[in-house]
């Protein structure tokens, strides 16, 4: 399997997670390049995307707090990877509907405005899996 330097596998290799530099590590066009690659990569909205994670504990003994992006700050962050790498990160369009499509299944069902929203797109976009593909329900 090809990964890119920031891709890291965890959990038995079923899980991945992108470790990405961002801040003072950056240019001022919000650019990082990756030394081991050709890769030159935007950052812009990370600093602010962190600043508004949220704190989860993944263990209490001993403790283990994680920062963990939230969905409105994951979907700026595919936007503007979408759009630095397009058409060639066509995955990014998959996440972002992914985001979009559990919104409201993530606790945020009061904070859609109007009901028929979630009505007029459910059977229009029925649910993928995690990988993408459609699935039914």
């Amino acid at each position: 399997m090809l990964m890119a330097a920031h891709n890291i596998p965890i959990y038995r290799a079923t899980l991945d997670i992108d470790i990405i530099p961002f801040g003072a590590i950056s240019d001022k066009n919000h650019l990082i390049e990756w030394p081991s690659q050709e890769t030159v990569m935007h950052v812009i909205g990370f600093e602010e995307t962190y600043k508004h994670a949220q704190i989860v504990r993944l263990r209490s003994k001993p403790v283990l707090d994680v920062k963990l992006v939230t969905l409105p700050g994951l979907a700026v962050m595919k936007i503007f990877s979408w759009n630095d790498k397009y058409p060639k990160r066509k995955k990014d369009a998959t996440d972002l509907f992914l985001v979009i499509r559990y919104y409201s299944d993530a606790g945020n069902f009061e904070r859609i405005p109007d009901e028929r929203i979630i009505n007029y797109l459910t059977p229009l976009y029925p649910k993928p899996d995690i990988d993408g593909s459609q699935r039914e329900d």
